[in-house]
C-alpha cells in the first residue's frame, strides 16, 4: 500500500476550460470546416452542442477524440503561474473526464507535461465521475462534477456556465490564487 508522503491538502483541478483553452480551437475547427462565423462569444451560457445543428455534433467530437488535438490547445491565461503557486501549498491533480474522446489521452498528457511540468504524470486522473474523487478541493468548470464537495467545490468561469447562479465561482486564475493561495 503506497502512503501519501506529502502532507498538503489535495487540489483537484479539471482540463477542459480550466487549464486548457479546447474550445477556442473548437470553434476555429468548426468555422474552417463549415465555412461558419461562430464565435466564442456566441456559446454564451450555452454548450457549444446548443449551438449547433445536430448534424454537426460527431464533427465536434471527432476533433475532440484526435489523437494531437491538444498540440494545438492553447493554455488557460493565468494558469500555469496559478499552479505554479498553488503547489507550494497543495498537492495538486489534473482530474479530467476524458474518457468520452479515448484517442485524446495520450495528446493531454502530453499537453500537460509540456505546460505544467510540476504536474508528473502521476498526477492525472481520467476518469467518468468526478464526485467519486477523493480531493480537499475541486476546481471545475462544471456544476455536476462539483457535487459532494460543498464550500470546497470552486466553479471556474467559462463560456457555457457564464449564466449559471453558484456560490463558489472564480472569474480567473488571479482570482484562484488570491481566493486558494
Amino acid at each position: 500500500m503506497h502512503i501519501r508522503t506529502i502532507q498538503k491538502p489535495i487540489l483537484a483541478v479539471d482540463m477542459d476550460e480550466v487549464l486548457a483553452d479546447s474550445i477556442t480551437l473548437i470553434v476555429e475547427q468548426y468555422n474552417k470546416a463549415y465555412s461558419a462565423n461562430l464565435r466564442k462569444q456566441d456559446l454564451f451560457g450555452k454548450t457549444i452542442y446548443d449551438c449547433l445543428p445536430s448534424s454537426h455534433i460527431s464533427f465536434i467530437k471527432e476533433q475532440q477524440n484526435r489523437v494531437n488535438f491538444y498540440q494545438e490547445v492553447a493554455v488557460i491565461e493565468g494558469a500555469q503561474e496559478g499552479i505554479t503557486i498553488l503547489s507550494e501549498k497543495y498537492d495538486i491533480y489534473v482530474v479530467s473526464a476524458a474518457l468520452e474522446f479515448p484517442y485524446s489521452l495520450a495528446s493531454r498528457c502530453t499537453f500537460i507535461a509540456k505546460n505544467f511540468p510540476e504536474l508528473t504524470w502521476k498526477k492525472l486522473i481520467f476518469c467518468a465521475n468526478k464526485p467519486l474523487i477523493k480531493a480537499d478541493i475541486l476546481l471545475d468548470d462544471m456544476t455536476e462534477n462539483l457535487v459532494g464537495f460543498g464550500a470546497n467545490g470552486f466553479l471556474f468561469t467559462a463560456y457555457h456556465n457564464a449564466t449559471i447562479k453558484y456560490p463558489n465561482r472564480l472569474n480567473s486564475w488571479e482570482e484562484v490564487v488570491e481566493r486558494l493561495g
